[in-house]
């Protein structure tokens, strides 16, 4: 059994805070967002393809898998990658919820590792 979090990258769906943060950074628009103070876990997609091919090689069977980064940060904080990118301005005072996950049974019983960068992701991505 696998519990997949918060993938990103290409053909990802329009309803992402993602994909909305960047659709609207490039119709001129600015973002409606809460503070984004939220911790958050995003995962490539071609990680989730990696993890997927080694819990079906080296998983246990019966046991539960998160399919997540190892790296949590506030929402803000991926949210400031985009914008650095596209257009500078960030602001909002409302709250949300956290979304702190770890793949620590899938890298431990799998030898599993995340492989792809956010940053480096949409640096190359929105250059």
């Amino acid at each position: 059994w696998t519990r997949l979090f918060s993938a990103y990258g290409p053909y990802g769906i329009k309803q992402s805070v993602l994909n909305y943060v960047i659709d609207s950074l490039r119709n001129g628009e600015s973002p409606k967002l809460g503070s984004c103070n939220q911790i958050w876990n995003f995962i490539h997609v071609d990680d989730v393809s990696s993890a997927l091919y080694f819990i079906s090689r080296f998983g246990i069977s019966g046991k539960n898998y998160n399919i997540a980064s190892n790296k949590q940060r506030k929402l803000k904080d991926y949210i400031e990658v985009i914008h650095k990118m596209i257009a500078p301005v960030f602001d909002s005072n409302k709250q949300g919820y956290n979304l702190i996950v770890k793949p620590t049974a899938l890298m431990d019983d799998t030898g599993w590792k995340e492989n792809v960068d956010f940053d480096a992701f949409f640096k190359k991505t929105l250059s």
